[in-house]
């Protein structure tokens, strides 16, 4: 089953405290367990969701990879299990299936291609296929689920990403071919960048991890979305800010991947969540940057 934080998949503290057989054997006593406090996630158009074609959103990378601390995977979620459990309370959507999953040998898993996962893009996708080729950036690369899809649905005149890990970078662009489940990391439109979101910045940068001799970035971008946090936590916010009011007069449009969610949160004065983000070096730190 989906276990990692992302999404609303129990990734929390909590995963972990109560033994496999507690939630085998006493399945109501674990879904009380595991969906305490849990609301239906805020900021969704959960309409929006009836026309979505999660298939699309799937991870297009080759399974079974590792380098450093990092692995590609599988893994199934399933009616019944805990991140159907999960998902329910909070009103997201949920389908049964084997998804793509990156595993962090520390972190667990960090980033999954489920539909509750995905669902905290949909606003800036659907918004970027509306542009006339838009330049756009991501901070955070992950599964590269989002650059495949604008690459192949939206017509961008280029995309820049940054992703602070060199070994994210490899395992999702490394082996690229024509035919390979990664090839959408040939595309010439597509750039990647090896920074820190927080502090890159766009002006006088040339030459990325694709593309050595590459042209200059734009400068400003019609939208941007940031994806940098392992969790769902009001102690992301500050992280949030900083990183919109770098980029308010460089992107036309900026989101923050379940943002809305970490607002609320903190209004009902749910803190205890494991704050979580992405140091220089490549690893979790609690606390915000």
């Amino acid at each position: 089953m989906v276990t990692g934080a992302s999404g609303g998949n129990p990734g929390d503290a909590r995963h972990g405290v109560l033994p496999a057989r507690v939630v085998e054997d006493c399945p109501d006593l674990a879904r009380r367990f595991f969906t305490i406090g849990r609301y239906p996630r805020a900021g969704h158009d959960r309409a929006r969701w009836d026309t979505v074609d999660w298939g699309g959103y799937r991870a297009r990378i080759g399974i079974g990879q590792q380098r450093g601390p990092w692995r590609i995977g599988i893994t199934e979620s399933r009616d019944g299990d805990v991140s159907s459990w999960v998902t329910g309370a909070e009103r997201m959507p949920h389908i049964p299936g084997w998804y793509t999953v990156l595993t962090h040998t520390r972190r667990g898993v960090v980033m999954s291609d489920v539909p509750a996962e995905i669902a905290g893009s949909l606003p800036f996708t659907d918004h970027a296929a509306r542009l006339r080729r838009p330049a756009l950036l991501i901070g955070g690369l992950g599964l590269g689920i989002l650059p495949a899809w604008l690459l192949a649905n939206a017509g961008p005149h280029r995309i820049d990403v940054v992703e602070l890990d060199p070994d994210v970078i490899t395992l999702m662009t490394g082996d690229a071919a024509p035919g390979a489940p990664n090839q959408w990391a040939l595309d010439p439109r597509l750039h990647i960048h090896r920074g820190d979101i927080h502090t890159w910045w766009p002006a006088g940068q040339q030459g990325c991890a694709l593309h050595p001799d590459c042209q200059m970035t734009p400068g400003r971008y019609d939208a941007a979305f940031f994806d940098i946090w392992d969790t769902i936590s009001p102690a992301n916010l500050p992280s949030m800010h900083r990183l919109t009011r770098r980029f308010t007069r460089r992107a036309g449009t900026l989101w923050s991947w379940e943002r809305a969610e970490c607002e609320a949160m903190r209004r009902r004065g749910q803190t205890l969540e494991w704050p979580c983000w992405v140091s220089e070096t490549g690893y979790a730190q609690e606390g915000s940057p």
